[in-house]
Formats: C-alpha cells, structure tokens, sequence
C-alpha cells in the first residue's frame, strides 16, 4: 500500500530516521512524512505556547537538535489584550499539569522512562506521566487494528504520532486532504514498508499541521496556515 520499504529513509543520527515520499492512496496522490525515533534515545516533551496567541511549531524547538509537530485542539478566548488559544484537554509539561482533562479520546505522554499512548479514560495508564496531552481520535486501536469505522468524514491535512510493532514511535503527517479513515488505514498498514502502528492517535490537523526539525545539518520545515497552542517535541534524553 505504501511502497515505503523501497523509498530511502534519511539517517538523522542515533536512534531517528525520516522519510518522505508519495502515496497513492485511493484516487488521490498525497505526500507523506514521517520520522521514526527509538524512544530509548529519545524523550517526548509538550511544550506550551509562550505567547497567548500561540505559535509555530519551530519556536517550540528552540536551537537544539530534534522535532517539533503541532500538538492539541484549543479554543479562542476573546481578552482586553487580544485573543488567546486556551487547549481543550489536558496538558501536563515538566510535570505541570497546564490545563485539565476535559476532550479528547486518548492521552499521548510520557513517564520519563517511556512515551506511550492509552486511552484517555485509563487514567492508570498515564497517571504518572511527566509529560502527556490529551487528544484524539485514536486512529489506530491497541491491537493495531484501524480505529475509524466510517468513510465518510471530511478530509484534511493530518498528523498523528504512532507506537509501532517494533518498539519505536513516529510521527507521520500528510500534507494534503485525507479522511481519518483512510489515515488509520495508512498507519495500521502491516505489508512491506508499512508503518504496523500497534498504536496511533490523532493531533490536531488542518491549518495546525506543521512540522520542524534540526539534526545536525538537516533541516525539516512544513510549515502550516495556523499558529497552534501547543506542541509535542521529540529532543535526546
């Protein structure tokens, strides 16, 4: 479905590697990207907007090496300032809970020891995470089986971050129109060269999807039509 065991992975140093590539996928041609990262090397930390307006994914990176991918859904809060980006589900940073849990069907996080992805009602599951977001659809079930029944929704462009068969997590973004529906399908993908998500949840999409990263001399920027309240950074532990 994918062909991407015959696309060329880049090497971004110990324990990452990307890939970019096209994808035909029913009657549409979508480019995809993705970035696989052994989480034994490399932590997920949520980095909150530091302006009320939000921001771009590349200031969440600062000047270190690493990623940085929109993070969750938020509302707009008209203030005497201005308008603020307020998340609409909870948000734990440094081992600060930011906002409380209140949307969103499940929790990507981390407990300084692993990232994982759960179901935001196990709350067990991620009780002791120093680092989590609460967002959502899962797109693909604990099992790896697809998590979106229907066809039917609208399309846009998307992102998600996916704990693989293997062990490792990536994150993948299309950036074109794509339903959830054949995203899962994608993710859960288990021929040659599929991405065999065990598990995979869905971030905020449309205008929010963005991506940028620095390893070493590569540089990867897609950048989106929207600033986004917070986002989810990939950095070496």
């Amino acid at each position: 479905m994918l062909a991407a065991a015959e696309a060329p992975w880049k090497d971004l140093g110990p324990g990452a590697r990307s890939l970019d590539l096209r994808v035909e996928y029913g009657d549409q041609n979508h480019r995809l990207f993705a970035t696989i990262f052994d989480p034994a090397r490399w932590r997920l930390r949520v980095a909150p907007a530091f302006e009320p307006d939000g921001f771009r994914v590349d200031a969440a990176l600062g000047k270190g090496e690493g990623l940085a991918v929109n993070g969750g859904y938020f509302d707009y809060r008209d203030t005497p300032n201005g308008r603020t980006l307020v998340p609409t589900g909870l948000v734990i940073a440094d081992g600060s809970r930011l906002s409380g849990y209140r949307g969103g069907s499940g929790v990507l996080f981390d407990t300084g020891k692993g990232i994982g992805i759960a179901w935001a009602k196990d709350r067990k599951a991620w009780s002791g995470a120093v680092e989590a977001l609460q967002v959502g659809p899962l797109l693909v079930d604990p099992g790896g089986q697809p998590g979106i029944r229907r066809q039917d929704g609208p399309r846009a462009r998307r992102s998600a971050v996916c704990a693989t068969a293997e062990g490792e997590i990536a994150v993948v973004v299309v950036t074109s129109a794509i339903s959830l529906y054949d995203f899962a399908e994608v993710l859960a993908d288990t021929s040659p060269g599929g991405f065999a998500c065990e598990r995979a949840i869905n971030l905020d999409g449309g205008p929010s999807t963005q991506v940028f990263g620095r390893f070493g001399k590569t540089v990867i920027d897609l950048p989106g039509g929207s600033r986004v309240v917070n986002a989810v950074v990939f950095e070496r532990r």
